[in-house]
C-alpha cells in the first residue's frame, strides 16, 4: 500500500513540476526550454492574428523566444496572419498544419530548419518567403 501511495505522489509531483514549465501571456502559451529561453507551445484557437514577440517577460524574467514547437498552431483555421520574429531559429513539425486561413508567410532570416508537415494542408497559403538561412526543410513541409 505504501508503494502505491508513493507512486501516486510521485506522479502528481511530476505533473506539477511539468506544468511550471508552461505559462501563457496573451493568446500564446510558452514552454521554458532552457535558461531564459522559451518556445511557442500553443495558442488560442480563436486568435485570428498572432504576433510572436522576440522576448517575453514572465514573473520578472525576460525569456528569448527561440522556436515554434511541434503542432503549436495545428488546425487553427481562424488564423489569418502570423508574424515570426528574428529570434526564432526553428519551426517544428506540423507547427501550422491545417491552418487553412493563412494566405502568406514570411519566414525570417534567423530560421534554419522547418519541420515536416509544418505548413501541410494550409490550403489558403499562396505565398511563402523562405530565406537562404534555412538549411533543412523536412519531408512534406508544404504538402
Amino acid at each position: 500500500m505504501k508503494r502505491i501511495i508513493f507512486a501516486i505522489c510521485t506522479l502528481l509531483c511530476a505533473n506539477v513540476l511539468w506544468a511550471q514549465n508552461l505559462f501563457t501571456v496573451g493568446d500564446i502559451q510558452y514552454e521554458i526550454t532552457g535558461t531564459n529561453e522559451v518556445e511557442v507551445d500553443s495558442a488560442s484557437t480563436s486568435a485570428t492574428s498572432i504576433v510572436i514577440p522576440e522576448t517575453i517577460d514572465y514573473e520578472g524574467i525576460t525569456y528569448n523566444v527561440t522556436s515554434i514547437d511541434t503542432w503549436a498552431f495545428d488546425s487553427h483555421t481562424n488564423l489569418t496572419s502570423v508574424t515570426i520574429p528574428n529570434s526564432i531559429v526553428s519551426i517544428g513539425k506540423g507547427a501550422f498544419y491545417d491552418c487553412t486561413g493563412l494566405t502568406s508567410m514570411d519566414i525570417p532570416n534567423s530560421v534554419t530548419s522547418i519541420g515536416g508537415y509544418a505548413f501541410a494542408n494550409c490550403t489558403g497559403l499562396t505565398e511563402v518567403t523562405i530565406p537562404e538561412s534555412v538549411t533543412s526543410i523536412n519531408s512534406a513541409a508544404f504538402l
